[in-house]
């Protein structure tokens, strides 16, 4: 009885590994800007008046990943119909990197940086950890 539930088990189980996967949806990778031949830099995120993220012409918000590299630092964020979602990091020229962290609904939940060599920065709103720094509490006369 015992090898009967245990055959099933594994047979069940080979079953399932056989089983076609379905592929992840692939991510929609956006520039934040782009530079025009002449030299001007025209902005492809832009804020809706529904007070959310598009690509310049589109009249749905937008849901990917933004990668900016024009001005030597590399910037990747999140975006998830329309508002910051996700992780995020900034990286130095010299490629270490210089911030990262979390956006949950367009709100920072965790953020962290470091300097040009790599070492870690103290930030007054936020613990070496990336979670949020509790604000002293104001004392009343």
């Amino acid at each position: 009885m015992r090898e009967a539930v245990c055959l099933i088990v594994m047979a069940l189980g080979l079953a399932a590994a056989d089983a076609p996967k379905r592929n992840p949806k692939p991510v929609r990778v956006v520039p934040t800007r782009e530079v025009t031949p002449d030299g001007a830099v025209v902005e492809l995120l832009v804020r809706g008046s529904d007070d959310r993220w598009h690509v310049r012409g589109e009249k749905l918000p937008f849901t990917g990943q933004v990668v900016d590299k024009i001005f030597g630092r590399v910037h990747e964020t999140h975006y998830l119909k329309g508002q910051r979602h996700g992780p995020y990091v900034i990286i130095h020229r010299n490629g270490v990197v210089a911030a990262q962290g979390i956006f949950h609904k367009d709100k920072r939940v965790k953020h962290r940086e470091w300097d040009v060599e790599g070492g870690q920065i103290k930030l007054d709103a936020w613990k070496f950890d990336g979670s949020p720094r509790k604000p002293a509490p104001v004392k009343q006369n």
